[in-house]
């Protein structure tokens, strides 16, 4: 939480979450269809795989997922801090009340490590991608970024971008 805090700027409150207490509740998955035991044990199912997945991957990069629950302060999805020699380095932090599969945010934050890990392979996926970005004016309203850099901008849609295709087969294939 203080480097967090640091980061942003912001005083943040963070505690550490285990897979079981992330997992949706019988209650509330239940809730979302009409009150069968067997979709609750499915979204659990779910979200355990989805974990389980998005851990294997920060592992296959060299990084370690963290389940937390953000008590207060600076909001985000996910979080990682990338520079080399930090305490926290390789370590990429999750919310577990992101709307996102951990796959999603997993994704996202690679990016950021392949900034600085992989110069010149998030150079090159840079290039690939600038000639069909659009209207970055719109994503930096969306996502709240007024004032920030276009190049943080275009990160940040890069790693929007590479979250969301985690979860397409045809990515993997």
């Amino acid at each position: 939480a203080r480097a967090v805090s640091a980061a942003t700027g912001e005083p943040t409150k963070l505690q550490a979450v285990q897979l079981a207490d992330a997992l949706p509740s019988e209650t509330a998955a239940r809730g979302n269809d009409g009150g069968a035991v067997s979709g609750a044990r499915e979204a659990q199912r779910d979200t355990a795989a989805d974990f389980a997945a998005a851990a294997r991957l920060a592992e296959f990069f060299q990084h370690k997922l963290v389940l937390v629950k953000n008590l207060g302060g600076y909001k985000f999805n996910g979080m990682g801090f990338p520079e080399p020699g930090g305490a926290l380095y390789r370590y990429f932090f999750v919310d577990v009340a992101t709307p996102h599969p951990y796959m999603v945010v997993t994704g996202h934050e690679l990016i950021h490590s392949m900034k600085q890990e992989a110069p010149e392979v998030y150079q090159a996926f840079r290039r690939a991608i600038m000639p069909i970005v659009r209207n970055t004016d719109e994503f930096r309203r969306r996502f709240d970024m007024t004032g920030e850099p276009t190049s943080l901008v275009i990160e940040e849609l890069m790693g929007n971008l590479l979250g969301d295709r985690m979860l397409e087969k045809a990515f993997w294939e």
